[in-house]
């Protein structure tokens, strides 16, 4: 096995749950020859912390040098082998892939009366989960058997009801397949762009759905095409910043998954992605009661794997964030930082770097709620010189540099003001996202804010760029700016001298009593 096939051995024992680690020892004392030298390479690699070759040989006597590339290569295939069958029972498609290696083992033995059981029930299941690409193949042994028997007419499920039948199957997994591709390229698109901010980049998302936008909902026919129908439109929504459609179909998509218990055991990780997705748009509508019960919501969810675990964890702090930062209860969200700082350290690099940079911008925001501006740089910081959260998250990217821009101001560090716009502006112009909203920001800072000599000349100067602020976001595209950073409050504060979270909290209250 070579060094990168060892650390994908390592890797792959580091993600295995405890009843899946004891599920191995019980397989590997029934399976493997010689298994207790296995059985020691295993436990040897748990408790490792980084994987030292060289350690192991000299802990575990009973693995000779000579052997250990051997024993790393039946290790990692031995393991791979005990999970498929810790998981078979967990899933439908392997539950249905179990039933036609059976089928085959059956023809082969001439048992063709219980091959047709086997079929029948794996048919039954098909279409109750809807596993159409599955169901093709159980037609095909279908078919397979009637030429096995010599019989392609018998008891009215001859060769041409099976035509008719697969026929239908495959239009079924049509329409699913032009759904998916829609969704997999408006995902793509969304993660490299992010949300619209002008009328061209909106565009180019009505080009990529607008086949899917022009469809019926009763017309698509599949639980996996009406899913996808729905993540598409509630996506493409809330990237032309349409919230209340947005909402609208965020909404039916979780309605959908909650309706469908059966497929739930199947799709935990589309549904706790769902909740996650509506409870920021909740959030971004002002229904903060109901963004604060889905969150909870959340949480409740009996996570087995660690995939689904990293969605709860990251989307329902993500948004707990959110909501203490759009209410102005700043502090609750600092009194999360140390569980979220737990969090991310104990997924490691299975935490995906896109949400990292999306949890250090929420958190330097917290802090600046608070007006501890240190401290904000300092997370901000996380941000621009860890290597590997470069290039995700553009939009948290950009704001970053413009909150760093605030932050110094708010410090005092009026020397460093000119080349961080400098540098700002060159950040934002090389990424094409030097909108109307943030070119105001930084022609303030580098043209006004430098040049003025008193107190009433900073108020007046921040009253204009207040007034040129909100007639800037009129346009929807551009007011897309305020979800990364309230601009118009924090230049209320400095107006009326009064705190940041004051006027945030006071906003937040006015818009949960209208």
């Amino acid at each position: 096995m070579s060094r990168k096939g060892s650390e994908d051995l390592f890797i792959l024992i580091k993600t295995l749950s405890k009843s899946e680690k004891r599920y191995f020892k019980v397989f590997a004392a029934q399976h493997a020859v010689e298994n207790t030298v296995y059985i020691a390479l295993f436990d040897a690699l748990v408790t490792q912390k980084q994987y030292d070759e060289k350690d192991i040989l000299k802990r575990e006597r009973s693995i000779h040098p000579k052997q250990f590339h051997n024993l790393k290569s039946y290790l990692y295939k031995l393991i791979r082998k005990s999970l498929r069958i810790y998981h078979s029972s967990k899933s439908i498609e392997m539950e249905l892939k179990e039933m036609l290696q059976d089928v085959e083992i059956f023809r082969n033995k001439g048992l063709y009366e219980q091959c047709k059981k086997i079929l029948l029930k794996a048919k039954k299941t098909g279409y109750k989960y809807e596993k159409y690409l599955q169901l093709l193949e159980i037609l095909n042994w279908e078919k397979k058997l009637l030429q096995t028997q010599g019989n392609t007419q018998s008891s009215g499920n001859g060769l041409e009801n099976l035509i008719r039948e697969e026929k239908l199957v495959l239009e079924k997994l049509d329409i699913e397949r032009k759904h998916k591709d829609i969704r997999l390229a408006i995902f793509q698109h969304y993660s490299i762009n992010n949300v619209a901010r002008n009328k061209e980049e909106a565009e180019a998302y009505r080009t990529i759905t607008d086949n899917n936008l022009s469809a019926q909902e009763d017309s698509v026919l599949t639980y996996d095409a009406k899913r996808d129908f729905y993540y598409i439109k509630s996506l493409y929504y809330y990237a032309v910043g349409d919230l209340a459609n947005c909402y609208t179909h965020q909404k039916k998509l979780l309605d959908l998954l909650e309706s469908h218990p059966e497929q739930l055991r199947e799709q935990l990780i589309y549904y706790t992605t769902a909740l996650g997705n509506y409870s920021h748009v909740c959030f971004l509508t002002k229904r903060y009661e109901e963004c604060s019960h889905i969150i909870e919501k959340m949480r409740a969810i009996p996570a087995k794997s660690i995939r689904t675990q990293i969605v709860i964890f990251r989307d329902s702090y993500m948004r707990e964030l959110e909501l203490y930062m759009g209410t102005g209860e700043f502090d609750k969200g600092i009194a999360l930082i140390k569980n979220i700082e737990q969090g991310i350290h104990f997924f490691k690099r299975k935490f995906p770097s896109t949400y990292i940079v999306v949890l250090y911008f929420n958190i330097a925001y917290l802090y600046f709620g608070t007006g501890d501006y240190s401290r904000s740089v300092f997370w901000l910081n996380k941000i621009f010189n860890d290597p590997s959260l470069k290039g995700s998250q553009i939009n948290h990217h950009c704001f970053a540099q413009i909150l760093n821009l605030i932050l110094h101001f708010e410090l005092g560090n009026q020397d460093l003001l000119e080349s961080i716009v400098k540098s700002t502006y060159r950040f934002l112009y090389t990424r094409n996202r030097l909108y109307k909203f943030e070119n105001s920001v930084l022609n303030f800072v580098g043209k006004k804010l430098l040049k003025i000599k008193t107190h009433k000349e900073l108020i007046e100067a921040f009253k204009e760029l207040k007034t040129e602020l909100e007639e800037i976001i009129i346009d929807r595209f551009e007011k897309q700016a305020l979800e990364y950073f309230d601009f118009i409050s924090w230049l209320e504060s400095k107006i009326e001298n009064r705190p940041f979270a004051e006027i945030v909290s006071e906003k937040a209250r006015k818009r949960v009593n209208n």
